[in-house]
């Protein structure tokens, strides 16, 4: 390979490269692309954000009041009163 700049100017270039003539409007086509982009990519920040915003808070307020114990709790799956409940022990 040559050094020599006015050798490298004087070539022709390689066929089907494109000319420089295209490339400023390709550059700004792909930063307009990666502008929208980074713009959809903040909006899926700011919805993440607010969904566990969202999650916090309810999480918050339902362990702040915390429901009273009811007489249908003797038939929820926690109680251990089904048929099989004494078993878990047995192994």
């Amino acid at each position: 390979m040559t050094d020599d700049m006015d050798e490298l100017l004087a070539m022709d270039p390689p066929s089907g490269a494109a000319g420089l003539m295209d490339l400023e409007p390709a550059v700004w086509a792909r930063v307009d692309a990666l502008r929208a982009r980074s713009g959809r990519r903040n909006a899926r920040v700011v919805a993440v954000v607010v969904a566990l915003g969202v999650g916090a808070t309810n999480g918050g307020l339902m362990l702040a009041s915390q429901p009273e114990p009811t007489e249908m709790q003797v038939f929820s799956v926690a109680a251990n009163l089904g048929p099989l409940g004494g078993l878990d022990g047995v192994g």
